[in-house]
């Protein structure tokens, strides 16, 4: 699978996504942690991951907690793009919330949803935003 970050401020939970998306996809709770998507065969899951910030240099991380105090971090694991941009306008489209690509690039959960509906091919795995 392919992955997303989604940092959030700390009063989100996995029910903040559960609500936003139950309207329009099959929701599998598999435990306190992670949900599930199956939709066809294609799936995502997204996670409360207390350990990713082991992942993030110091750095990264000072630049993420002046924009949100003790912020929580949730793994967004994909297996299809197309899906995953179906469903992120649901996931990030808070002030305050920032999405973590995984290739360089941490943006506002806004500024994500601007590009990619400014470029709707847009494969942020390939290309930074810089």
């Amino acid at each position: 699978m392919q992955s997303i970050v989604v940092i959030t401020p700390p009063n989100i939970t996995l029910k903040y996504f559960m609500k936003k998306l139950d309207l329009y996809y099959q929701i599998d709770v598999v435990s306190d942690d992670r949900i599930v998507i199956n939709d066809g065969g294609r799936y995502i899951a997204i996670n409360l991951d207390d350990y990713i910030t082991e992942e993030y240099d110091e750095k990264e991380l000072d630049v993420i907690s002046q924009i949100i105090e003790q912020p929580k971090f949730f793994l967004i694991e994909f297996t299809h793009l197309d899906l995953l941009k179906e469903v992120i306008p649901f996931c990030v489209d808070e002030p305050g919330f920032l999405v973590d690509n995984d290739h360089g690039d941490i943006l506002s959960g806004q500024q994500f949803l601007l590009k990619l509906k400014k470029n709707p091919a847009w494969d942020w795995r390939m290309t930074y935003s810089a």
